[in-house]
This record gives C-alpha cells, sequence and structure tokens, in this order.
C-alpha cells in the first residue's frame, strides 16, 4: 500500500516535470524495490531478518533486566542441561508381540469354544497395545 502511494507521487511529480535527481534515482529504483517485496524468496529472507533482529533485540532486552534483577535478587544456583538420551524400541518387537498375543487369543477360542466377538475385541485391544506401545 505504502509502496503504491509512493509511486503514485513519484509519477505526479515526474508528470508535473518538479521530479530532482534524488526522486528520479528513486522512480528507478521503485520497480526494484517492488519486486523485491513481492517476490516470494525476498520475502522469506526479509522476514527471516526480521525475526533474528527481533530476537536479538529481546536478548538485549533479556540482558538489561537481568542485571537489574541479579543486583537485587539472591545468587541462583548454576544450571547445566543434560542431555536425556530415549532408546526406541524396534518395530519388529512391537509386532512379535501382536502376533504372540494374537495367537494366544486364538488358542483360547479354540479350547474354551469362546464366541468370534470375543476375536474381534480382542484384536482391537492388541492393536491398540501396539499402537500405545509406539
Amino acid at each position: 500500500m505504502a509502496l503504491s502511494f509512493l509511486r503514485e507521487e513519484l509519477e505526479e511529480l515526474w508528470t508535473n516535470g518538479t521530479l530532482d535527481k534524488e526522486g528520479e534515482r528513486l522512480r528507478s529504483e521503485l520497480y526494484t524495490i517492488r519486486s523485491i517485496f513481492f517476490s516470494d524468496h525476498e520475502k522469506l529472507q526479509y522476514d527471516r531478518k526480521l525475526r533474528q533482529a527481533q530476537r536479538k533485540a529481546l536478548e538485549v532486552e533479556k540482558v538489561t533486566t537481568t542485571d537489574a534483577s541479579n543486583l537485587s535478587a539472591k545468587k541462583e544456583i548454576p544450571f547445566e542441561p543434560v542431555a536425556v538420551t530415549q532408546t526406541k524400541e524396534s518395530p519388529l518387537k512391537n509386532y512379535l508381540f501382536a502376533a504372540f498375543a494374537f495367537v494366544i487369543l486364538l488358542s483360547l477360542i479354540l479350547f474354551f469354544n469362546i464366541n468370534v466377538i470375543v476375536l474381534i475385541i480382542g484384536a482391537i485391544l492388541i492393536v491398540a497395545l501396539m499402537l500405545l506401545m509406539s
């Protein structure tokens, strides 16, 4: 919106003949400026630089507020974050568990003559357990 207003003002000054050298240079660069703001790549770079500048401003603000609070607050205990390693179980183990549970369910149905609905409910429970374990 501001670029459109600026373009209109420069075009009006150019048609009236009252445009000086700096205005003429700005008028010629206006199309470059517009292409920068309307290019997706340039928008992303501009947004990234803007976020970096905002982060730096926040860090500076935090430093000044922490300096002020450190003067009046107690001495804090230093804390170093410790990396937590997580071990992920293999999917093969989950499938073997499901197959084992399914075989047990089938054997219960065959030996104790249980209805098929129990098989369906058991299969649903096995799938739910597999999803919870993964």
